[in-house]
């Protein structure tokens, strides 16, 4: 899928986004809004026509497969004849006029989320098949040395049992990696219950009283996050209590930023989002 737009309008600021110069720009990557949103249900089993509510304006969307395929922004909500058209370049008869509605712009599980268990074990296979083969040598190594423990139990059974341990010292060696490799992927499975920026985000937006506040800046690493919102209209006590009330959320500390506006510290709890959507 490609996409595009204005790049006058499209204009990422370093200082919005907690970047310290306009170099730094380049590691940014800029997504449609929409890629945040949940995908929405097919009707068929295949897909078709969508019409994606967005926080300004409407999105209409063609899936195929839970594939988009089509996608056209427009500032107002489109008309009957509108939609029409929009089929019509796909090549189909108007089969979604009558109902389309516009789903809602609330933030589910997105497209792209970064990184499914699926994924996951997909992307270890080879660590996993090494450790599983790994464990069964080591369990087949002690076995046989176990049998002929018992079947050398003599005086001269003393050098053969030395000879069967210095033949096992490389699957020990391989027990001993075992060891190291299930410590990393321990690691790692404590880094998938780290709630996503996209989530994060969202559960601020929502927790806010006011829907009209303003994201000024936004840092958010290791499960802390700092964020700026703007002095305009803001009720900080307000705010500050909302956050607070979140089970997501934990030390909240309301502070003055630099350039102006209220700075907000806080830590994610993990815990919090298990069983639900991060």
């Amino acid at each position: 899928m490609v996409w595009f737009w204005d790049a006058d309008v499209v204009d990422p600021r370093p200082t919005l986004l907690g970047l310290e110069s306009d170099a730094d720009l380049a590691r940014v990557r800029t997504v449609p809004e929409t890629v945040f949103y949940p995908r929405p249900e097919p009707h068929d089993g295949t897909g078709g026509f969508a019409l994606q509510r967005c926080h300004e304006g409407f999105e209409l969307q063609f899936w195929r497969s839970a594939v988009l395929v089509d996608s056209l922004w427009q500032a107002d909500q489109p008309d009957p004849a509108r939609i029409e058209w929009f089929l019509a370049r796909r090549g189909l008869a108007d089969t979604a006029t009558a109902s389309a509605q516009p789903a809602s712009a609330s933030i589910g599980e997105p497209w792209a989320s970064p990184i499914t268990p699926r994924a996951w074990l997909f992307a270890n296979e080879r660590n996993l098949v090494i450790a599983g083969l790994a464990l069964a040598a080591v369990v087949a190594g002690f076995q046989e040395a176990r049998h002929w423990r018992l079947h050398l139990a003599t005086g001269a059974a003393e050098g053969e049992l030395a000879r069967i341990e210095n033949e096992l010292a490389p699957v020990l060696e391989a027990r001993t990696e075992l060891a190291a490799l299930n410590r990393r992927l321990t690691r790692l499975a404590g880094l998938l219950d780290t709630p996503s920026q996209a989530y994060v985000m969202a559960e601020v937006d929502r927790a806010l009283p006011d829907p009209g506040t303003e994201f000024r800046a936004w840092r958010y690493q290791r499960g802390e996050l700092v964020v700026v919102l703007g002095a305009r209209g803001l009720d900080t006590v307000a705010a500050v209590a909302a956050l607070q009330g979140e089970r997501l959320f934990t030390g909240v500390e309301p502070g003055q930023a630099l350039q102006g506006g209220m700075e907000i510290r806080l830590r994610v709890a993990p815990a919090a989002t298990r069983g639900g959507s991060g």
